[in-house]
């Protein structure tokens, strides 16, 4: 059976239901009229009829007869016997009203639950919710219409102010790149935002309803996210800013920052987990290179302060002393604590008195 066969049977049932009550109403308003002829009398002593008007007088509806010329034989409201609908409304209002009371005494047809908007003189528009019969006598005759109509313009906007906030949430889930979930008690989705569509390969969000991080992710991160999960849900506190490890769409390692927070029903029970996760690789990979770049600055620094601090030397064979107390020769000790190369040669005075009897000074 199509959706559209069981649309068509719920209508077809909730007209039979809608028949049968106003046939128990109109049974009952015809028998209260026999009883209160008779003095028919209800609890507390007061006519059963009293008690009727009574009830309708407070029922959040408004409920009414009119004959067939569609002037009003009952009302609970302040809608005097034998006003019309062109007493107590704007006249393109009360036609219409007309147009559908004759079609429906006509058709014997009833209308059901059927949805109006009303404008209101200051411009307000209102809804209400109408449903109509043929009021029919004793001999199977039509003399007039009954009806019900119930204002609900406080549901329409509630509905359309809902129906604004899910367009707002979906906006803001289907746009932001970070990825966004939400999880039952076991640990199931129960939505997810585009981006993680995406990271999950699935082609709709849709698809990963009812299933879990083990579905989609080997058993060491399933596990671990699964953790996560029921911690929160154990406890009532969120995790803030936890980073850990997961996989691109292209199965590459990848970062996030996660916070998960309980979800809470209207009475404070925990009824799930919602997260956000951020992927934080490029990040991480920069504060690692900034680290890295931090040690080799550090390691320069270091010997550059070896060479300006102060140097033990020896007067007589000129070498020094390192911080652990051994002594080096100078050319050693400076091609291990500086980038400078050396190269040996003979000063002009050392060369006198080295070699006394050669001129290795005068130039060719």
């Amino acid at each position: 059976m199509s959706i559209f066969s069981k649309k068509q049977d719920s209508d077809s049932d909730r007209i039979r239901q809608l028949e049968a009550e106003l046939a128990a109403a109109r049974a009952e308003l015809d028998a209260l009229q026999d009883r209160t002829d008779q003095g028919s009398e209800g609890p507390n002593g007061l006519p059963r009829v009293d008690l009727l008007q009574a009830l309708l007088k407070h029922v959040p509806a408004h409920v009414y007869c009119k004959d067939l010329s569609g002037r009003f034989t009952y009302s609970n409201r302040e809608i005097g016997v034998g006003q019309t609908d062109f007493d107590v409304m704007d006249a393109d209002r009360a036609e219409a009203c007309r147009v559908q009371d004759c079609a429906v005494m006509e058709s014997r047809e009833p209308i059901v639950d059927e949805e109006e908007k009303v404008a209101g003189e200051d411009g307000r528009i209102s809804w209400a919710i109408t449903s109509k019969s043929a009021l029919v006598n004793s001999s199977d005759e039509v003399v007039g219409i009954i009806g019900i109509s119930r204002t609900t313009t406080q549901e329409r906007e509630t509905q359309e102010s809902l129906e604004f906030e899910r367009y707002l949430m979906h906006t803001l889930l289907d746009n932001i790149p970070d990825l966004i979930y939400f999880k039952d008690l076991k640990s199931n989705f129960l939505l997810i935002n585009h981006r993680l569509t995406d990271l999950l390969k699935l082609s709709s969000a849709e698809e990963a309803v009812g299933k879990s991080d083990s579905d989609f992710f080997d058993s060491e991160l399933s596990e671990k996210y699964l953790l996560d999960d029921q911690a929160v849900i154990a406890s009532g506190e969120p995790l803030i800013n936890i980073e850990e490890e997961s996989v691109s769409d292209s199965d590459e390692l990848r970062w996030l920052s996660t916070s998960k927070v309980p979800m809470r029903n209207e009475v404070g029970d925990v009824i799930g987990t919602c997260g956000i996760s951020r992927d934080i690789t490029e990040l991480k990979e920069l504060d690692a290179r900034h680290v890295e770049a931090i040690q080799q600055l550090e390691a320069a620094l270091q010997q550059v302060k070896q060479l300006t601090g102060l140097v033990p030397i020896c007067s007589y064979c000129k070498n020094i002393r390192d911080d652990s107390g051994y002594w080096h020769q100078l050319e050693e000790y400076l091609h291990d604590h500086s980038a400078a190369e050396l190269s040996h040669g003979i000063c002009e005075e050392c060369a006198k008195k080295q070699f006394p009897d050669m001129d290795i000074t005068k130039k060719p």
